[in-house]
């Protein structure tokens, strides 16, 4: 059988009740990673979004990474905020197909 590494920083519920109740353990990890670099988190409104996709595309012109965290993976239309897979097109659209992925 294959060792699977589940990495989250807020365990969801499922998660929660694999360890529980499945075949997992859970591991903390206490210490940060060694020559671990400053991180910057922003919020950022829907409104300002050209605004923001310009500052994106000079941070990867600088080879810096980028993360972006949505709420859901699938879109809905009880939801008005963007879905990863929603979101995942915009980005591939605006940057390019090479630079966007999904994790």
């Amino acid at each position: 059988s294959a060792d699977i590494l589940f990495i989250t920083a807020t365990p969801i519920p499922r998660t929660l009740e694999q360890i529980l109740y499945g075949n997992m353990d859970r591991i903390t990890l206490k210490d940060k990673p060694a020559c671990r670099l400053p991180v910057k988190t922003s919020i950022v409104k829907v409104c300002m979004i050209d605004d923001l996709c310009k500052r994106l595309k000079n941070m990867i012109s600088r080879e810096h990474k980028i993360y972006w965290i949505c709420p859901y993976i699938e879109g809905s239309e009880d939801n008005e905020v963007a879905s990863v897979e929603e979101r995942f097109e915009f980005l591939k659209n605006m940057f390019g197909n090479n630079i966007v992925g999904v994790s």
